[in-house]
């Protein structure tokens, strides 16, 4: 009989598997947590230390690492995440991403920080950790199926329906650039093309179950201080509406119209998508999908009529709805929920994928690519049934799927002919975001160290009406909601970048967060949080410490290992070039004049020098990283001058 076992919050252990030689290992994790916690703290600094920039993606020696935040598994509100990092397929630099669920916390149960995997397995194979034991099993029956059908499967195997997993589906197989990490079963680590990585490595899956519990060090001030987050996330208006819709509720004044040709969307086309109709027509079920989460945004839609009847998906999100939608032309609710559920089931991350069949479509509207380069799909704008067709085709690198499993940037190039225009991508990595409007948040979008992407450190400010006093309050920018200010957008996006690394590395979703809401707890809250949990030690007294720290991992893991420097930090050209065509924002677009004054403001208050984009021996003494330093000086990119 298996009894509880309670493992220390403050010395969990870091797991290494060698898939090729079979050699297993741990060691402790505590002597990294006071420098830069768990989660994608942790990741970025094993992946820094360990991997050597001539090292491919798809190599046996790459890494990728699987790590829970410091408060996964505690009482801590909403403290579900995951995180994953490995060398991206797509940029070559950091590839870095986040799940919610329960895989993290049942991680932190089983006694490990982080699972850090190596190697390339001889047959089809995943990992199953049940405390001290640790397994490598064949996982041929599992190859070829879908990530939700890899689930039900490894939980018959294994007899445990409590079993949480992380696997790959037919995508990740293929080493399909576009491929994710689906986790129990719902969530996802969208972008960046981990699922290829793992699929590299012939592993399937990785599955825990852990008997123990998460310890804290000062248990009264931690639940104190929880209660107190709590307090604020029940209190808030917006986590409300949340609440009662999932994240499709999220509204912005912008979104991409066939592939950035537009930036607004009808009011006629926009009630066809509406929250209330997938709520009412669509919803099913509520369901908790996170660990310990007050907001519950977790339901089941199923379509109940049509060519997609019976059609499931779980966790129905925005992006969802803004990727396969105006971004595709597509106004057809029922296909929108059918494209999520291919895309969660073959394991393909939706804004990559949804970038690169738009720019396939735009390819056909031009000329550039004729049905018979489609296999015979008709590419124009809203023809979802070709959208689906694309969408499987891609997974199995099918005829024309072959060409954009790459992404658009390399199968533009292989295209040629002016394609490349029509590719909009950030570092490589196809954008999602509205930005030519909202100037702090495209910023932040743009300068994420993973490559276009509105989670490491883009503002909602300028998307949502705050006060000029809460603006001076939170970031000293009076300004902070006017979308058509350039000037102390950087002091915003600093916040945030900052703020998220922290939030990443402690397991906390960011809607728990005052990103969502400034009602919402801040650094502050979750500085006294996170003592509580550790103790003081050698912890700053705020944690923004601590995330700037971590950021610069992704920066400086980018300067060595991809080459990015300011020239990287730039919008797509089609979103300095060409306006808005359309609605009350008509003419808006990013104009580079003021976008370089921004990205000067940005550098400087990073202490980076403003050239290059690098960072410099200032920045880095600063944050007391000396080995960092001697990482770039052998790279011979220390900037050892003044910024």
């Amino acid at each position: 009989m298996e009894t509880d076992v309670i493992r220390d919050c403050t010395n969990g252990k870091i797991l290494k598997i060698n898939l090729s030689t079979g050699e297993i290992r741990t060691e402790p994790a505590d002597v990294y947590t006071s420098r830069f916690l768990g989660g994608r703290g942790l990741n970025h600094w094993l992946l820094l230390k360990e991997m050597k920039a001539d090292t491919s993606p798809f190599d046996p020696e790459s890494i990728i690492s699987f790590a829970a935040g410091t408060l996964s598994g505690t009482q801590a509100p909403a403290n579900s995440r995951l995180n994953v990092a490995g060398k991206s397929p797509l940029t070559g630099g950091i590839g870095s991403g986040s799940a919610g669920g329960f895989f993290a916390p049942e991680l932190r149960f089983a006694g490990y920080e982080a699972v850090v995997i190596t190697g390339k397995a001889a047959k089809p194979s995943y990992i199953w950790i049940k405390d001290d034991h640790i397994a490598l099993r064949d996982a041929s029956f599992l190859w070829g199926k879908n990530t939700w059908e890899t689930e039900a499967g490894i939980r018959r195997e294994l007899k445990d329906a409590g079993i949480q997993t992380a696997t790959i589906g037919p995508a990740g197989e293929n080493l399909v650039n576009l491929s994710c990490i689906v986790a129990s079963p719902a969530r996802v680590v969208g972008r960046c093309g981990l699922g290829a990585v793992m699929g590299s490595k012939n592993l399937k899956a990785i599955s825990v179950k852990g008997s123990g519990q998460v310890a804290v060090y000062d248990e009264r001030a931690f639940s104190r201080v929880a209660e107190e987050i709590l307090g604020k996330i029940n209190r808030s208006p917006v986590l409300e509406r949340t609440r009662q819709y999932g994240t499709i509720k999220a509204s912005v004044p912008t979104r991409a119209v066939r592939n950035y040709q537009d930036e607004f969307v009808a009011a006629e086309q926009a009630r066809k998508l509406h929250h209330e109709l997938f709520k009412k027509v669509y919803e099913r079920e509520k369901y908790p999908c996170c660990f310990n989460c007050p907001i519950n945004c977790g339901r089941m839609y199923v379509v109940p009529s049509g060519i997609y009847t019976g059609t499931r998906a779980r966790k129905l999100e925005a992006n969802a709805i803004s990727d396969f939608g105006p971004r595709l032309g597509i106004y057809e609710p029922a296909s929108i929920v059918n494209l999520q559920a291919l895309c969660d089931q073959y394991g393909l991350d939706m804004d990559n994928t949804a970038g690169v069949i738009a720019w396939a479509m735009e390819c056909y509207e031009r000329g550039l690519l004729s049905r018979s380069d489609t296999d015979g799909l008709d590419l124009t704008w809203g023809n979802h049934r070709a959208v689906a067709g694309l969408v499987k085709k891609i997974a199995y690198r099918e005829g024309i799927g072959d060409l954009l499993s790459k992404g658009c940037k390399v199968a533009s190039g292989i295209v040629g002919r002016q394609s490349e225009r029509f590719c909009i991508h950030v570092k490589g990595q196809e954008l999602m975001e509205a930005i030519r409007r909202p100037k702090a948040w495209a910023l932040g979008v743009v300068v994420s160290e993973r490559g276009g992407s509105h989670t490491r450190g883009a503002p909602l400010s300028d998307l949502k009406g705050i006060s000029a006093e809460m603006g001076n309050k939170l970031w000293g920018v009076p300004e902070a909601s006017d979308p058509s200010v350039y000037d102390g957008k950087a002091k915003i996006v600093l916040y945030y970048e900052q703020f998220h690394s922290v939030l990443d590395s402690l397991g906390i979703c960011f809607l728990a967060s005052n990103w969502a809401d400034p009602s919402l707890p801040g650094p502050e809250d979750y500085t006294r949080l996170l003592h509580a949990a550790l103790g003081s030690g050698d912890l700053p007294e705020n944690i923004m410490e601590i995330g700037e720290r971590i950021h610069t991992l992704g920066k400086v893991f980018n300067m060595i290992h991809a080459g990015f420097s300011r020239k990287d930090d730039y919008p797509p050209a089609r979103l300095m070039q060409e306006p808005i065509k359309s609605g009350p924002f008509k003419g808006e677009r990013l104009k580079k004049e003021d976008w370089d004054k921004m990205l000067d403001e940005y550098y400087t208050i990073h202490n980076w020098d403003k050239e290059t984009g690098w960072c410099t021996k200032e920045s880095l003494d600063l944050l007391n990283l000396p080995e960092v330093e001697d990482m770039l000086n052998r790279a011979g990119k220390l900037i050892t001058t003044g910024h």
